[in-house]
């Protein structure tokens, strides 16, 4: 299932899960890898539709060079993928960052993107949205003890504290580098992720969100994101802007947080908005 590509440059690791139909490049958030939408490939979503899904650069088991990490370097990546796998009538899907690169990837390329999904991701960057995100931030490019130490502390980040599900295990582990004695750094790269978030903030996202022509599906998810009365990531009426300011846009609430929305009760609904929208 494991595949790589060397495209833009750089050598892009990817899987393929050939279900027929319409494609989907699935693209994953900021610090996460592909291993995130296990929880989505779980509930069947390739029974019906072929899936992409590659590694952004500076994650998972794709390259990571010193530098090269604005939305363009993203973009390039990702359509050179899809010219290098002769993909047509693509629809895109991503989450939280990988959302971002996927509406600038549309509005840049009407003719390749047929279609577009937004898993919980405004179109831009509020001014907060390091404050939001610094708690998975933060674990990237330490070092831990252990094993157990690594996935103790993710556990204890407050979008995920008190809540488990044994298939989002996958998505850490994908992003634990093990070293022979037995410690553990993350796959990640800080470099990438800084260099990521702060090229992200050059962009005019208004301009992107005009320029989008394709219809758009935002799964947008309702449950507090951090500690006990923590709104949302994405509150409804930000979602709102993004499905009111394109031409055919729907909005579908999700069960969740930005994080859990991709497993269990979210996951089982997500899948079935994307058939809804791509194959009715």
């Amino acid at each position: 299932m494991d595949k790589y590509l060397n495209v833009n440059g750089i050598k892009v690791h990817y899987k393929n899960f050939p279900g027929g139909g319409k494609t989907l490049l699935l693209v994953h958030g900021l610090t996460q890898n592909i291993a995130s939408f296990d929880g989505l490939i779980d509930e069947g979503l390739a029974n019906d539709i072929n899936v992409v899904m590659p590694d952004l650069r500076g994650r998972g088991l794709s390259e990571k060079p010193e530098t090269g990490y604005s939305v363009e370097d993203h973009s390039n990546d990702l359509l050179e993928l899809i010219k290098a796998l002769d993909l047509n009538d693509v629809a895109l899907a991503g989450h939280s960052y990988g959302a971002l690169l996927c509406y600038y990837l549309a509005a840049k390329n009407p003719k390749t993107i047929t279609s577009l999904i937004s898993l919980d991701t405004p179109c831009g960057l509020h001014p907060e949205i390091r404050k939001q995100i610094q708690a998975g931030v933060s674990r990237i490019g330490k070092k831990y003890s252990s094993w157990e130490e690594f996935i103790n502390g993710v556990k204890q980040m407050p979008h995920l504290k008190g809540w488990w599900n044994p298939r989002i295990e996958s998505l850490y582990r994908a992003d634990a580098e093990i070293f022979s004695d037995g410690s553990v750094t993350t796959r990640s790269s800080a470099i990438a992720i800084a260099e990521t978030v702060d090229k992200a903030f050059l962009i005019d996202w208004n301009h992107v969100l005009k320029s989008i022509e394709q219809p758009l599906l935002m799964l947008n998810a309702t449950g507090p994101f951090g500690g006990a009365g923590a709104p949302p990531m994405l509150p409804k009426d930000s979602a709102m802007a993004v499905v009111n300011g394109v031409k055919n846009g729907v909005y579908v609430d999700i069960p969740g947080n930005h994080i859990t929305m991709l497993y269990g009760n979210g996951a089982t609904k997500i899948v079935s908005s994307i058939k809804h929208f791509l194959c009715d």
